[in-house]
């Protein structure tokens, strides 16, 4: 019997440990209280002052349907989903309970924040934690629909909001449509199309995340192949012939690294990309809307405003190590630059 149970111990602690493992490597949050009624729908077994989302307190099918991320299968694989966050403001109780329960929302990639009894109430939850949708009734006290939505447009524009709305309130609400809510519903309600609203709204937010994602690889890939052009090129010109990008940023990153030399010409940087003199300064101007000699002259009186700063280096100084022989043709450039003369300049930072 002893060893019956023994066996029966060792392999429940196996068990355990596995779960533990699995839990440490999702880093769910750590459940958060509130003194609102748990809203995580019919399959919820969470305690009723935990939000739904943040609760470890679950087992099963209920736990899956109320954390932020959610098994998807794709392919016969399973995969994590990163879940959009919705918030419900209505005043009638029948209505906001049954928006609660009648409706699989994570089913529709979706986590229940919460349902919250009129907009002053909503608005504090925003305040706690910033929902991707939100579903409001325009007629509701303390603060109704249309002045809810525009407060959270106020402090949150990216927030996307929906709206019910009863017949007699009809025209009332168009004027939400001012305040670029997303889509309306008309009540009586019905959890079907409520669903297909719903899943638009999630379609939409997804493909906005995926583009926000691609976009910003697409930066991170510019920055690194182009970091020089990166710095002085508006973000819309990126685009265009990378090949030709290329080869200004080659030009780039050699005038960088030799504009303090004196006898640096357009001749040296055309050589370091192989190119002819003219066409390579002609490409220059072309991408970065400046010649070579311009570039130059911008990148030693930059060098020199830096080294300006510091009073223990000699104007004379300075003008040597950017290339320059004689001062007062530095000082020419400098003030054409920034419209005060290397002096002048010093003393403002002194």
């Amino acid at each position: 019997m002893r060893c019956c149970g023994g066996k029966r111990k060792a392999r429940r602690t196996e068990k355990l440990a596995s779960w533990g493992k699995q839990a440490a490597a999702l880093s769910f949050p750590r459940p958060a209280t509130v003194r609102s009624t748990c809203t995580g729908g019919f399959n919820c077994t969470a305690g009723r002052r935990t939000v739904c989302g943040m609760s470890r307190r679950r087992k099963g099918r209920a736990w899956k349907s109320c954390c932020r991320t959610a098994w998807s299968r794709s392919n016969g694989k399973r995969s994590w989903k990163r879940m959009f966050k919705l918030l419900i403001a209505e005043d009638v109780k029948i209505v906001r309970e049954t928006l609660v329960r009648a409706i699989d929302w994570n089913a529709l990639g979706i986590t229940l924040l919460g349902a919250a009894e009129n907009g002053e109430e909503a608005l504090a939850w925003v305040e706690r934690e910033v929902p991707d949708l939100l579903l409001t009734d325009v007629g509701m006290p303390k603060m109704n629909g249309l002045e809810l939505i525009e407060a959270v447009k106020a402090r949150k524009p990216e927030i996307r909001c929906i709206i019910l709305s009863g017949l007699n309130e009809f025209e009332h609400a168009r004027q939400a449509i001012k305040l670029q809510v997303l889509d309306y519903v008309l009540k009586p309600i019905d959890p079907a199309e409520i669903m297909t609203v719903v899943a638009r709204a999630v379609e939409g937010l997804r493909k906005e995340r995926e583009e926000r994602r691609g976009l910003e690889l697409a930066e991170q890939a510019v920055k690194e192949s182009l970091p020089n052009l990166a710095e002085v090129l508006p973000q819309e010109e990126w685009a265009g012939d990378l090949k030709k990008k290329k080869l200004v940023e080659q030009a780039i990153a050699y005038v960088k690294a030799q504009f303090a030399r004196r006898e640096l010409a357009l001749s040296d940087v055309a050589a370091s990309v192989g190119l002819s003199e003219k066409y390579t300064n002609r490409l220059f101007k072309e991408v970065t809307g400046q010649t070579i000699n311009h570039w130059i002259i911008r990148l030693r009186m930059e060098e020199a405003a830096r080294l300006l700063k510091d009073p223990a280096i000699r104007i004379y100084e300075i003008c040597e190590s950017i290339g320059y022989a004689d001062q007062d043709h530095f000082r020419e450039s400098f003030k054409k630059q920034f419209g005060v003369t290397p002096t002048e300049y010093r003393n403002r930072w002194l």
